[in-house]
């Protein structure tokens, strides 16, 4: 049997492509991020990678607009930024919530 084998341009448009999706979905999209400390050790440890959605894409993906973004993240794990660092943490309760 004679396969055909792809030439190499079709595997360069290949590569290209594959690196330009990638570059979307890390711009617009997700984040990558790798937690360091233990203040989140019962669910996330040391070295964990995170895939994060990114608050503008959270509309497209969940349906939540972003007005609505506190029904959306309660009891998520959100990545906030203080300063110059990043903060992983858990969402327990939202502007309005009362504590019994």
């Amino acid at each position: 049997m004679n396969r055909n084998k792809p030439k190499p341009s079709q595997i360069i448009r290949i590569l290209l492509e594959s690196v330009f999706t990638l570059l979307i979905i890390k711009i617009f999209i997700l984040s990558p991020f790798i937690v360091s400390g233990e203040s989140m050790n019962n669910s996330l440890k040391e070295n964990d990678v995170l895939l994060t959605l990114k608050k503008t894409s959270v509309d497209l993906i969940t349906g939540y607009s972003r007005e609505n973004l506190i029904g959306y993240i309660k009891n998520k794990i959100v990545v906030i930024k203080k300063g110059e660092s990043l903060l992983i943490k858990r969402c327990i309760g939202t502007e309005g919530d009362t504590l019994i």
